[in-house]
């Protein structure tokens, strides 16, 4: 994905496209602070209320079933391949 390749760049693009003005220096303590192993360390000190998976790209369908997998891709497929994120 490309916020794995270029966090900085695709956060940037995000905030342009919300109109929402932030500093460079901003920007980027808020791409340090929101890194895969800093968001682990904050979930393993009880200090995130969520679920931090593995942080590899495509990880998400290991979490499923192959019920649950087919039952996702029956409704998102279309939208998965749209945006990328599945090929034919």
């Amino acid at each position: 994905e490309d916020m794995q390749i270029d966090p900085l760049r695709e956060l940037k693009r995000v905030l342009d496209f919300l109109n929402w003005k932030v500093s460079d220096l901003e920007l980027e303590a808020a791409v340090e602070a929101s890194r895969f192993d800093r968001m682990k360390m904050k979930q393993d000190r009880g200090a995130f209320l969520g679920h931090i998976r593995s942080g590899e790209v495509g990880g998400w369908k290991e979490n499923y079933s192959p019920q649950e997998l087919e039952a996702f891709l029956s409704i998102a497929s279309d939208a998965l391949m749209d945006l990328g994120y599945m090929r034919t």
